[in-house]
């Protein structure tokens, strides 16, 4: 029987971390090794035409990693062995959760970030690249950076969830509910976005008309930012529920 008497120990935690360690090595070494492939060409596909199709079909695949990296949680393992490990419940949740939501997130973001910016200084790169160009263009939307992360977060949190509800189908159905709750953001965010248009359009025409595609960004991502931020404190919200849920989980199966 474990003593919870005990203080939150890290050294437990990352024992409880090891039950998976084969897998939890494999996606530190390679998800900075496709993150940074991934980016580098989608760099490369900018500077020829009709790039950005493709640019768009390669950039699910670090959205994918960061929905469903939890699932090595349910590989070769179950629940009754993850409960036999000896370290607390708090412990076990924070490293599921930490590891998670906050470490994979990171190596496949940061990776991307830091190719983004060596591109953007380089001349004969940046020039004329479509993908920065629309990169440079987004940042019009920065009130809705809250609302971005949680955008990934959320499916993310939906997936680790379901594997720690369901004893059996684990996988399945923690994809499946990923799957959902992606399917509500889309929803959702088309909604809000049509909405913005239809208001920008309907408030100044004329102006629209004679608009450069940057104002019209620029006037739409000011028509969305309210939104935005209600979006970015609800996403919050629920993520941090969320994990109550699955904290709650953890402790309720502990022996």
């Amino acid at each position: 029987m474990i003593d919870y008497s005990n203080k939150f120990s890290i050294s437990r935690a990352i024992a409880y971390g090891k039950l998976f360690s084969p897998w939890i090595q494999r996606q530190i070494l390679f998800y900075p090794l496709i993150s940074t492939f991934i980016s580098v060409l989608s760099v490369s596909l900018g500077l020829i035409p009709y790039g950005m199709v493709f640019i768009a079909l390669l950039s699910f695949i670090p959205a994918l990693m960061i929905y469903f990296g939890s699932l090595i949680f349910g590989v070769h393992t179950n629940m009754y062995i993850e409960t036999l490990v000896p370290a607390t419940w708090v412990e076990k949740a924070t490293f599921t959760v930490v590891y998670s939501l906050i470490v994979l997130p990171i190596l496949v973001v940061v990776p991307a970030q830091i190719v983004l910016w060596i591109a953007e200084r380089i001349p004969a790169v940046a020039e004329g690249n479509s993908w920065l160009e629309v990169k440079q263009l987004s940042t019009a939307f920065s009130s809705g950076l809250l609302w971005n992360i949680m955008q990934s977060l959320i499916p993310a949190a939906v997936c680790l969830l379901a594997l720690v509800v369901y004893s059996t189908r684990r996988i399945l159905m923690a994809v499946v509910w990923s799957i959902v709750s992606l399917i509500g953001i889309s929803i959702i965010g088309g909604v809000i976005g049509f909405m913005s248009a239809i208001q920008l359009a309907k408030d100044d025409v004329d102006t629209i008309k004679n608009a450069t595609p940057e104002k019209i960004i620029d006037d739409l991502a000011a028509n969305m930012q309210p939104s935005f931020l209600i979006l970015g404190i609800i996403g919050s919200i629920i993520v941090l529920m969320i994990v109550f849920l699955i904290y709650r989980k953890f402790k309720l199966r502990q022996i």
